[in-house]
């Protein structure tokens, strides 16, 4: 048996149950929004405190940045002097270029005028120089082989290759000539 009566109409119970339904569950939605602004808000301070660390730590870091820059800028300074210091020592390791270039034109102008110089290919791996270019006939090209052997700069001179030359006179010869220390 009941020890109490309800006279409250079961419409007015059933709003009034969905009342208090709503109002724990906004409680709750309340409770929630507040933990997830508050951690925001943690997370937010975190990161800006880091942020000012960082910052700090970058304005402590700044002359070891300049340093370190200062440093791959001697680095790269020293690998250039490296390579022109290589490449001068390479010039002057083995043949003189100034004298071989002496040889050269002074066996030319011996040819009498008669042979020009197009290209000089000079190889210090090989130790030889390659020398084109045309005569007038195969007479001066023959010349000026002769006057590089009397020189007595190059151990062996060899005529490579003659032919005509194309568009020239009909005596006119272009040649390749090796030479070798």
């Amino acid at each position: 048996m009941k020890t109490h009566l309800n006279l409250i109409p079961v419409k007015t119970r059933n709003s009034q149950e969905i009342a208090t339904i709503l109002l724990t569950w906004g409680k709750i939605t309340f409770v929630i929004a507040i933990i997830c602004i508050s951690l925001a808000g943690y997370d937010w301070f975190s990161l800006h405190r880091a942020h000012s660390q960082l910052s700090a730590l970058d304005k402590q870091f700044e002359p070891l940045d300049e340093m370190l820059e200062e440093q791959r800028d001697a680095a790269e300074q020293i690998k250039h002097l490296e390579s022109r210091e290589h490449f001068t020592l390479s010039l002057g390791a083995g043949v003189d270029g100034v004298s071989l270039l002496g040889v050269v034109s002074q066996s030319v102008a011996k040819a009498s005028g008669g042979v020009y110089l197009s290209r000089l290919n000079f190889t210090t791996k090989a130790n030889e120089v390659q020398l084109a270019g045309a005569g007038i006939d195969g007479m001066a090209v023959a010349s000026f082989a002769q006057h590089l052997r009397d020189a007595g700069y190059f151990s062996e001179v060899r005529i490579g290759n003659t032919r005509k030359l194309p568009g020239g006179a009909p005596a006119m010869r272009a040649f390749e000539i090796e030479c070798a220390f």
